[in-house]
């Protein structure tokens, strides 16, 4: 069988990925969209080896630029939630092959793209070893070895009924969803309500927003609004991004705006 896989983005999400199937032994081809991002690659191989005990002195990678030139292995698309930019690099797949093609999409129902798109969902960061699986009937021994692979280093495994149940996502998001309306709309005390849910949790509630990425939390909220209009579209994501205030990946934090004496006047 094949050891060889493609990763298609190398963002904060798609170097993670990467990084663990170089970790369990795979040869992974990095299809990248901006750079080749190899200090985040480098980085997150130390961090998910240690965290998950993986080791490979024999790590086999390589860096792509044209994905016209893709060839004909399991392939897991992650790039940024956008149904358009999936749609285009899912387009320029299928005229190569057809089979074990993934995304790790948190949202969209990749079925309106193509329905021979399986998924795998890695929650962030990846080793948190958790994975939401669905399986279109386009999978062959190849992809049900890449799954055993995750299973083998005990992922813990969602098996989604379809496309558009992302789980995890719809449990998560509706929770932040809430919280941001209840100081949002409702004008609930925002230090009160944090402070308390702080207190439930055992961890600062906001700090899973900056891991997640405000971009990202923005992208995924509002294509779950497209499916639901009961998730409401918090504000403070869409005045993040006008500040540049991205979380983790560029270490402005929302708190920057959430502690203003401002908000959610702002």
């Amino acid at each position: 069988m094949s050891k060889t896989i493609n990763i298609i983005g190398n963002g904060y999400m798609g170097s993670q990925i990467s990084s663990l199937f170089s970790l369990i032994g795979y040869k992974v081809n990095i299809f990248y969209n901006k750079n080749k991002n190899e200090n985040n690659f480098s980085s997150n191989i130390k961090i998910i080896g240690k965290k998950l005990n993986l080791k490979n002195n024999k790590l086999n990678f390589e860096y792509h630029n044209n994905l016209d030139k893709i060839q004909n292995f399991p392939t897991i698309e992650c790039v940024s939630e956008n149904f358009e930019i999936k749609k285009k690099i899912f387009l320029k797949i299928f005229d190569k092959f057809e089979n074990n093609i993934f995304s790790n999409t948190s949202s969209i129902n990749i079925n309106k793209i193509n329905s021979k798109i399986s998924i795998l969902h890695f929650m962030n960061p990846v080793f948190l070893n958790i994975v939401e699986i669905y399986k279109s009937k386009y999978l062959d021994s190849n992809g049900e070895e890449l799954i055993n692979s995750l299973k083998r280093e005990e992922f813990t495994t969602i098996n989604n009924k379809s496309s558009e149940d992302i789980v995890l996502n719809k449990v998560i998001f509706s929770e932040i969803s809430q919280f941001f309306n209840l100081i949002e709309v409702q004008k609930i005390n925002k230090t009160e309500l944090l402070n308390s849910i702080n207190k439930i949790k055992g961890n600062n509630f906001l700090h899973t927003l900056d891991i997640i990425g405000i971009d990202t939390c923005l992208e995924i909220i509002k294509n779950l609004n497209e499916l639901d209009d009961r998730f409401y579209i918090p504000k403070i994501f869409e005045i993040g991004l006008k500040k540049n205030v991205l979380g983790k990946k560029n270490r402005k934090s929302i708190n920057e705006i959430f502690l203003s004496n401002n908000y959610p006047e702002i």
